[in-house]
């Protein structure tokens, strides 16, 4: 194994900063690495001459000595879903008050990228642990970067894959809420589209929709559900197939607020008005939401909070600290124009 002066041979060395000082080489990397069992003033003199040395040291040479790259990795589908960024910039402020750096994959290109992904992390693939966004075929796959000891938290989907610490949103109460909402304003022929049902989220947000409905003594009709793309497209498309085939609807319930946005548009196209023909809310609370025409009413997801925690929880398990298996983070009702009304107290 390299020592670090092999390693640094172009740099300022360790030895070079001992010497100068007349401490071994052992104290100035206990100190360098902030190591408790170092003298507050001894520490203070090493980094004090290390600055003046111009020292940095190798990110090779201190996961050799510390076992820790001092870097988390960030896996997620894609950026074009505009609420990832709200997750990434929370994750982002953890980590720039820290001392590690983060690395960011994506799986958009489908299979190919979620190989290469996998063959870049483990034991020696340069990060200390993951925060993740990910389709769910690829879990079993991430299950075994978490068997082999890497701390792993997922972001959502946890309540269908318990064997992974997590972050979420209470996404069937955050269904509940818009469907409760649509029906005491009202209305009662509340269709849905909902996004791709292979994530939990879509099928908890599907189940809330359907306990308000019970709730509130509203026979629950198949018709009116539409599965679609999480795009402004599939709104499109998921409002154009329920109009098309016929069915009576005075309110869309989207799972997300790109659909909610395409499900307005199709209804414009079709020369329905919205919110006094047709009211909609959607799921997310992205900023286009609010600079939609009408301006979108939604259940907003704290996602920024949700990075910012799963980010904590994960450089937690890395100190080897126990962390919580399960964190939800409350939804809440955001009320536009989209919806035609308003409730005392919303926001």
């Amino acid at each position: 194994m390299p020592s670090e002066a092999e390693i640094q041979t172009d740099r300022p060395r360790i030895n070079d900063i001992a010497r100068s000082l007349g401490l071994s080489k052992a104290t100035v990397s206990r100190a360098l690495n902030g190591k408790p069992d170092v003298d507050p003033a001894t520490r203070r003199r090493v980094v004090a001459a290390a600055s003046e040395f111009g020292y940095v040291a190798s990110s090779t040479a201190r996961a050799l000595s510390t076992g820790r790259f001092y870097t988390l990795g960030l896996l997620v589908p894609t950026l074009t879903w505009p609420w990832m960024l709200e997750v990434l910039r929370g994750v982002a402020d953890v980590v720039e008050h820290s001392t590690y750096s983060l690395m960011l994959y994506t799986t958009a290109r489908g299979a190919v990228a979620e190989r290469e992904f996998l063959s870049r992390v483990g034991p020696a693939g340069g990060i200390d642990g993951l925060i993740l966004i990910v389709p769910p075929g690829m879990l079993p796959h991430i299950g075994e970067l978490a068997r082999g000891g890497m701390p792993v938290v997922v972001i959502d989907d946890r309540g269908h894959h318990p064997e992974f610490p997590a972050v979420a949103t209470t996404n069937s109460e955050g269904g509940r809420q818009a469907a409760e909402h649509l029906l005491i304003l009202g209305r009662r022929r509340i269709a849905m589209i909902n996004g791709p049902t292979e994530y939990g989220c879509n099928r908890d947000r599907f189940a809330g929709y359907r306990r308000a409905l019970e709730e509130a003594g509203v026979a629950f009709d198949p018709d009116l559900v539409e599965d679609g793309e999480f795009t402004e497209e599939g709104g499109v498309a998921a409002t154009g197939r329920l109009i098309d085939a016929g069915v009576a609807f005075d309110a869309v319930f989207a799972a997300s607020d790109l659909m909610a946005i395409g499900a307005m548009r199709a209804l414009r196209e079709a020369g329905r008005q919205v919110p006094d023909d047709v009211a909609v809310v959607g799921f997310d609370d992205i900023p286009a939401a609010a600079q939609a025409h009408p301006p979108l009413t939604t259940i907003r997801q704290p996602l920024y909070e949700m990075g910012r925690a799963a980010t904590e929880m994960v450089m937690a398990a890395v100190d080897g600290q126990a962390i919580d298996t399960r964190l939800e983070l409350p939804t809440s009702l955001v009320v536009r124009g989209s919806c035609g009304g308003r409730l005392s107290g919303s926001a």
